[in-house]
């Protein structure tokens, strides 16, 4: 296995991580015991990067991975997962940050979140937001009062969170980059494939696709780390 140091933080993770999603399956619907053989696996191998969400499972994957790496005492697991805001939260999404923190640290069974992102990707403007939809959040619900920067100080200020970063869902490089300008950010998650590999090159993006926009540079710049998903698009360079 090989290590990657996230740039300005302590943290030393593997280059392949291990998904909790939905998708994948195991964290959300799979038996205990399977879960338990399945990370004490993935640490034997080298794997010590965890990524999971409230969204996956309606919590149970963070219920899941907590109680697995505990039954597989796994003390050098480095584990990330999200907040994600909708519509009900914009009156005070700060306040709303804080208090999934707290509940993903119960889920998890955790002192401290290593890794807490912001599962909304920034735009430009306010998003539609229809029922629980939580992908996108406007870039002045990031940074206004009560927004989410300002509730990702406070729960670093807290020290129940020890890094911070967030979501890029494409066609949105100009808000990121407001984003990593405030320095606050140590980790960001992007979809990178051989279909769409314009988070890091120009690249004539296929119909109905994301523009990235070359993000990673601007991560590269600002000192931030990336971490990418969707690496096999959807299931589409598999075969599915």
């Amino acid at each position: 296995m090989q290590y990657r140091v996230i740039p300005g933080t302590e943290l030393r993770i593997s280059e392949i991580g291990f998904g909790c999603g939905g998708n994948a399956g195991l964290m959300v619907r799979g038996a205990p015991a399977e879960q338990r053989k399945v990370i004490a696996r993935a640490l034997e191998l080298g794997v010590n990067y965890f990524d999971t969400a409230p969204d996956y499972g309606a919590g149970s994957a963070e219920r899941s991975l907590g109680d697995a790496l505990k039954a597989v005492h796994a003390s050098q697991a480095i584990v990330t997962t999200k907040v994600e805001v909708r519509r009900d939260d914009l009156g005070d999404v700060a306040a709303h940050v804080e208090r999934s923190a707290r509940e993903s640290l119960r889920r998890l069974g955790l002192d401290r979140i290593d890794i807490l992102q912001i599962h909304n990707g920034p735009t430009a403007a306010p998003p539609p937001m229809a029922g629980d939809d939580y992908h996108h959040l406007w870039i002045d619900d990031f940074l206004g009062p009560r927004g989410a920067v300002e509730g990702l100080r406070r729960v670093l200020d807290e020290g129940i969170v020890g890094h911070v970063g967030f979501v890029c869902r494409g066609d949105d490089v100009a808000q990121v980059g407001a984003l990593l300008d405030t320095g606050l950010f140590s980790l960001i998650n992007i979809p990178y494939s051989l279909v769409n590999p314009s988070a890091a090159a120009e690249f004539p993006v296929p119909s109905g696709e994301r523009d990235y926009g070359g993000v990673l540079d601007a991560a590269r710049k600002a000192k931030c780390g990336v971490a990418v998903f969707s690496p096999l698009a959807g299931g589409l360079l598999s075969g599915e």
